[in-house]
């Protein structure tokens, strides 16, 4: 009790009652120790027998050593318990670190009771160690060790039967390789180093490789040689002669210290050139980069070696050694500061920090407009196949029309049927690979194809939409034509405008002539257009790369008004069948083998065109040879358009496309109240150097324009709009005196019909284009009227 003498009251009750509860602790301590141990045997039971040392020349948080320590703890979880033993030479005395060490095992083997099964050493120091104690501590304990610099160390190594591992080679000759690439004018390489034993085992390796480099002299800048200032200093004067490339930097001469991230960040602040190392341990703090080893390999690696000796599957001296993976990794912010570019790189270089691709700012809207689409195509579907239902009721009123109807509503059943399989074909395409695009962020080539591939597939739904809408007029005997001067050469350039670029993507060559005079005959622009593209379409679709197709117009001498002429389109595909000559113009039919065109389609294109030819008086026919080809021929004759005088040229003329230098520099007023249609519209005019300006609705652009009229050399109307809709505009420009009656007005619109159309050139529009705008059609139509 002689220690509480003197103690205040307050004081010696504490003391009574830490000895009362030190009595109540004695009991729960042993029921705690019967847990542990308890535990630690269930554990060991689940993990199995094997018991292993990992000794690390560093320090746990080092850099490099969690990703190796974590990705060997995967490999042996399910068979083996880790202890560790961390030297951290990189902070302490060397002498130091070892005894430190030597007491920690001796502690561990006498807490543990046992020899470990199994050593791995992780770098040099931790391989010495092993090596200098092993008759006293480790005999006869297989070792597997991991990123040892020096290939020397470890062949000496390797005379014990009992180690193997992997060598921290690094690819230190394509690092080289790459950078004087970059760095053309270098005729030297400066190595930053101190004189560790891990940079001594690097320098042997950079040693090895010089005799690749006999342009280049190699120097080392020794760190613990210069105080910090003049480290800085001299780092900072070396120019585009040197390719600056990083060992390691542990301490200066005035002796501050240095971890990896610390280190290459001063060096890459002091230098003028860029930095390169050979492993990725501190790339992102200032390193360019390089080809570089990867320590989670090292780890993934060393993990297996371990598991394979422990399992008995292989010994150590079987093993032997291997080296860990490379690749190319550069860090875009150094990239940007030295002006490198990504094409000078490998393909297969990872980036970091690499600025959002285009999926990545604009992904929010892709997801949401695909699923618009698929909306309003189901939308149209259901439409269709109510209205059938409708007319299916109507026809079953009279018994004679029983049949009748019955026979529509198969074809019908049969068309959804079709027309659901090859809309959720491209609808499939747009979804998955709007899904998929996301794995591509950072792989711009991978991302171009991907949305080229979704724009193809919104093309062939536009397509399916068109020729449903075209049926149906035609049936319902909606469908009329509006005739108007139209010149033959006018319309071999518009076609060789649409499908020129279109055919060389699919290594195809497209060619149109005339043969015979050209004359200017009345035609509906866009129906006989319509009808020449299906044919010219369904060329597209099969006929292999390297193949031709050609457009030719042949005039005979014209008579009364009227112009006897013959169009042919031919091309040097597959060919088609005997048997589906016989129905090819019958709607909804495809021949069996249209699963190996290059597009997909509704089997109404062929129906449409032999249906306009028929409104037009004219005839269609065909003649093709399996494997050789296709011709279709269709003839006509033609109504002269009065006071157009025939040329006389006979020669085969080509079409060649018109450049885009006329539209720079032109002034467009884009009226247009949906957001993203006003992005596209811009976006292909500033690309071909139009100045744009933008008005929300008919009433800001008849404003703007009467404000200064001459300002404007076109302007582009959208038909809906909230205030004032574009009919209603157009009509208020043409009112205005002066310029307004001549400014030419194009309509950009979604009302597709015909009757639209008509509607806008009544109202004071020159020409209309539908949406979605089909870029060629937009330019030549630019073309035409800001000539």
């Amino acid at each position: 009790m002689q220690p509480t003498m003197g103690l205040s009251k307050q004081t010696k009750k504490y003391f009574k009652g830490i000895v009362e509860l030190r009595g109540l602790m004695v009991p729960f301590f042993v029921v705690f120790l019967l847990f542990t141990c308890f535990s630690q045997i269930a554990e060991a039971g689940a993990v199995g027998q094997n018991r292993v040392l990992f000794i690390n020349s560093y320090s746990r948080d080092y850099l490099t050593v969690p990703v190796v320590v974590n990705n060997v703890e995967k490999e042996l979880k399910d068979i083996a318990t880790i202890q560790y033993i961390f030297m951290n030479t990189k902070n302490l005395d060397r002498g130091f670190a070892v005894e430190q060490a030597r007491r920690e095992l001796e502690y561990l083997r006498s807490k543990n009771g046992y020899d470990f099964d199994m050593i791995i050493t992780g770098d040099d120091d931790a391989l010495d160690f092993v090596r200098a104690y092993r008759n006293l501590y480790f005999k006869n304990i297989p070792v597997i060790f991991e990123n040892v610099n020096s290939e020397r160390k470890v062949r000496q190594a390797l005379v014990d039967p009992m180690m193997a591992g992997i060598v921290e080679t690094f690819p230190l000759q394509e690092t080289i390789a790459i950078a004087l690439k970059l760095t053309p004018k270098a005729k030297q390489v400066v190595v930053i180093t101190d004189e560790t034993i891990s940079a001594q085992g690097t320098q042997e390796q950079l040693d090895d490789i010089m005799e690749s480099f006999p342009q280049l002299t190699f120097t080392k800048l020794v760190t613990t040689k210069l105080t910090t200032e003049q480290l800085r200093e001299q780092i900072a004067s070396y120019g585009e002669d040197t390719i600056l490339f990083f060992n390691m930097c542990s301490f200066d001469g005035s002796g501050k210290h240095y971890d990896i991230a610390s280190g290459i960040n001063f060096v890459s602040e002091a230098a003028k050139v860029p930095l390169y190392k050979g492993d990725e341990a501190g790339l992102g703090d200032g390193l360019l980069g390089g080809c570089m080893l990867s320590y989670e390999s090292v780890g993934k690696k060393t993990g297996t070696m371990a598991r394979q000796v422990l399992t008995g599957e292989w010994t150590p001296q079987q093993l032997g050694y291997v080296k860990g993976d490379y690749t190319y990794q550069f860090d875009f912010n150094v990239m940007k500061r030295f002006k490198i570019n990504k094409s000078q790189l490998p393909k297969d270089t990872i980036y970091v920090n690499d600025p959002p691709s285009f999926y990545e700012l604009h992904g929010d809207v892709l997801r949401p407009a695909a699923m618009v689409l698929l909306m309003t195509i189901i939308f149209l579907l259901l439409y269709d196949r109510d209205r059938s239902k409708r007319f299916a009721a109507r026809l079953a009123q009279s018994q004679a029309e029983v049949k009748v109807a019955e026979l529509s509503s198969k074809a019908k059943t049969d068309f959804l049927s079709r027309m659901s399989h090859d809309i959720r074909t491209p609808l499939n395409a747009i979804i998955g690979l709007t899904d998929l695009a996301e794995d591509d962020v950072n792989d711009p080539v991978k991302m171009k194809d991907n949305l080229q591939k979704i724009h193809g597939s919104g093309i062939i739904l536009l397509s399916l939409l068109n020729d449903v809408l075209d049926v149906s007029r035609i049936e319902s005997g909606n469908l009329t034509l509006h005739p108007v001067p139209y010149d033959l050469q006018e319309f071999l350039q518009d076609m060789h405008t649409v499908f020129d670029s279109q055919s060389k993507k699919l290594g195809l060559t497209f060619t149109t002539m005339l043969d015979g005079e050209n004359y200017t005959v009345l035609l509906d622009k866009v129906r006989f257009s319509q009808l020449i593209s299906n044919l010219i379409s369904n060329s597209l679709k099969f006929t292999p790369s390297g193949g031709t197709i050609n457009l030719i117009i042949q005039t005979e001498q014209a008579k009364a008004g009227r112009l006897p002429c013959t169009f042919f389109v031919t091309d040097t595909g597959k060919g088609i069948e005997k048997g589906f000559q016989k129905k090819m113009f019958e709607a909804f039919t495809q021949e069996q083998n249209v699963a190996d065109s290059k597009m997909g389609g509704s089997g109404l294109g062929l129906a449409i065109v032999q249906k306009i030819t028929n409104l037009m008086k004219g005839s269609v026919a065909v003649h093709s040879v399996l494997g050789e080809g296709t011709t279709f021929t269709l003839s006509f004759s033609l109504e002269i358009a009065q006071g157009q005088e025939a040329k006389t040229s006979k020669t085969y003329v080509p079409v060649l496309a018109t450049s885009n230098d006329v539209l720079k520099g032109k002034h467009v007023l884009l009226v247009e109240d949906h957001p993203l249609n006003i992005e596209i519209a811009a976006r292909m005019l500033y690309k071909v150097g139009i100045e744009v300006e933008k008005a929300e609705n008919g009433k800001i652009a008849v404003r703007k324009f009467q404000a200064e009229p001459r300002r404007y050399d076109l302007i582009l109307m959208d038909i809906r709009m909230p205030v004032m809709d574009g009919r209603q505009a157009t009509k208020a420009i043409r009112m205005i005196n002066g310029y307004g009656k001549t400014v030419p007005i194009i309509a950009m619109t979604a009302d597709a019909f015909d009757g639209d159309m008509k509607l806008s050139l009544e109202c004071g529009m020159n020409a209309q284009l539908n949406k979605p705008i089909e870029p060629a059609a937009f330019y030549a139509m630019l073309r035409k009227y800001l000539h």
